[in-house]
């Protein structure tokens, strides 16, 4: 994610945990809530006034809590082992260990925070508070918002009211927005003067391509304790990856 500047215009960052990291943003700007997508956007040479709503859902994910192949074999050799002995075997739950350690402050396998199913859709924009037009400057290689075609410079719709920034508009904000891998939502662009929607499907954050992003994405949610739903904002990005004292 980016850094604030603070200016005579402020700003917002955001980031869609569905909701991507925010980026290192320029003077009076601020990471707007990443919406969490995957999709393709229509070609650009195509007419956007024409281009249909969100009618088309975009991606494919790992099923949440299915354990790789290996815990599969694991499994069934235990359960092979139980048959031949009359004993019951049990299987490990990476969700539940996985959510015991975000408890206990301890840190996870990457096949335990894939197991947490926090999903993103692979992009980081900034906004000018209380303007409703952002940008879009980091696009995850391989995530939903690259396959649906979205490009950094993109122009970005945003209808966040901005109500925390009202009391102290001069104080950037850092926020992700959090969602269930495999569940869409949508992110609207303004291309040519026209607005077009997609519609993407969220990715889990273990797929994403870029470790610097992919483990600032595991630090947040140690942090924020593997949000489901909802957008959650910080005065920085350090607020976000750090536990709370």
């Amino acid at each position: 994610m980016d850094r604030l500047q603070l200016g005579l215009v402020f700003t917002v960052f955001a980031v869609s945990l569905s909701a991507p990291l925010a980026a290192f943003c320029t003077d009076n700007m601020q990471l707007t809530p990443e919406v969490a997508t995957l999709g393709t956007l229509p070609d650009k040479q195509s007419s956007p006034a024409s281009a249909p709503g969100p009618k088309t859902l975009y991606g494919s994910v790992r099923k949440r809590d299915q354990p790789p192949d290996a815990a599969n074999a694991a499994k069934q050799s235990l359960q092979s082992e139980a048959a031949a002995s009359g004993a019951a075997a049990t299987e490990p739950d990476l969700h539940a260990l996985a959510e015991q350690k975000l408890a206990d402050g301890v840190e996870l396998t990457p096949d335990e925070y894939r197991s947490l199913g926090a999903g993103c859709a692979g992009y980081e924009s900034e906004r000018t508070f209380f303007k409703k037009i952002g940008k879009i400057v980091e696009v995850y290689p391989g995530s939903p918002a690259d396959k649906a075609g979205i490009r950094v410079g993109d122009k970005i719709i945003s209808n966040d009211s901005d109500e925390q920034a009202k009391s102290d508009p001069t104080q950037p904000l850092w926020s992700v927005s959090c969602g269930l891998v495999g569940t869409p939502v949508s992110v609207t662009l303004l291309r040519h003067n026209h607005p077009i929607t997609l519609t993407l499907i969220r990715m889990n954050i273990e797929d994403i391509q870029d470790d610097k992003a992919r483990h600032s994405w595991e630090n947040i949610i140690r942090n924020l304790g593997h949000p489901t739903e909802g957008t959650f904002t910080r005065k920085s990005l350090e607020e976000l990856e750090s536990p709370a004292d």
